[in-house]
């Protein structure tokens, strides 16, 4: 009844913010159920606009989920809208496209969508989107042995992640740095940077989400199979210690 007395815009909109907290949250179920009576709405409303926005969210919580061809489902029908609009800002649906590809081991692919946001955001201007963009670049040119552009992007990335304070980026950077570690056969820097990265993600309280934690405890674990135990514990501890300045 309290909905019913809503404009229909606005009861969309209510759905929409529902739905996002929800889903950083990790309530995939109720975000879900938000996100959809939001597109719902939104396309009973014909705001295109509305529904691409909708749709990427919903993508968001499928990435979540690990349903990922299901994220991918939403996640094009999100950059073709946006696309039809002639909307500047494909950073959401490409970059998000570009993290469920990782996440399912298409590299290629995944490169081929950041490379796109890549372009698109340094023609904008917008400094975090290039930062964003070259942080999941590095990881997937990682994952197809380039190390050496690994390490620019995520210099690169890191560098902007700084002059932004932005310390969810760069814990994100430094989770990426000891998978770079651990290809160059340095077990010992890879240890102690997961340890400086689990630390900051405690001070900010943002925890890895399924997917990103596969990948940290893939790091880990390769790390830590290759030190002897006390060797391990030591280049953790050092991680655990280290300020922010000093593990980037």
């Amino acid at each position: 009844p309290a909905d019913a007395a809503l404009p229909e815009s606005l009861l969309a909109d209510a759905h929409y913010a529902n739905g996002v907290l929800l889903s950083q949250q990790d309530r995939h179920a109720e975000a879900l159920r938000s996100l959809r009576s939001s597109l719902e709405l939104r396309r009973r409303l014909d705001d295109r606009a509305g529904q691409a926005a909708c749709l990427n969210s919903l993508g968001i919580v499928a990435w979540r989920r690990q349903s990922f061809l299901e994220a991918t489902r939403y996640l094009e029908e999100s950059l073709a809208l946006r696309r039809q609009l002639g909307d500047a800002n494909l950073g959401p649906p490409l970059n998000n496209l570009g993290l469920v590809a990782l996440a399912q081991g298409h590299f290629r692919r995944a490169e081929s969508h950041l490379l796109e946001l890549l372009r698109r955001e340094r023609e904008r201007g917008q400094e975090m989107g290039i930062a964003i963009s070259l942080g999941n670049l590095a990881l997937a040119v990682l994952e197809q042995g380039r190390l050496d552009e690994a390490r620019a992007h995520l210099a690169a990335s890191a560098t902007l992640f700084h002059k932004f304070k932005d310390r969810e980026g760069l814990a994100g950077c430094l989770e990426t740095a000891a998978a770079l570690a651990v290809a160059l056969d340095d077990p010992t820097r890879a240890a102690t940077l997961c340890a400086a990265a689990a630390t900051l993600r405690q001070e900010i309280h943002v925890p890895l989400t399924t997917v990103e934690r596969g990948r940290y405890e893939k790091t880990l674990a390769a790390a830590q199979s290759s030190l002897h135990p006390d060797a391990f514990t030591t280049a953790w501890d050092r991680g655990v210690h280290l300020s922010l300045d000093q593990a980037l």
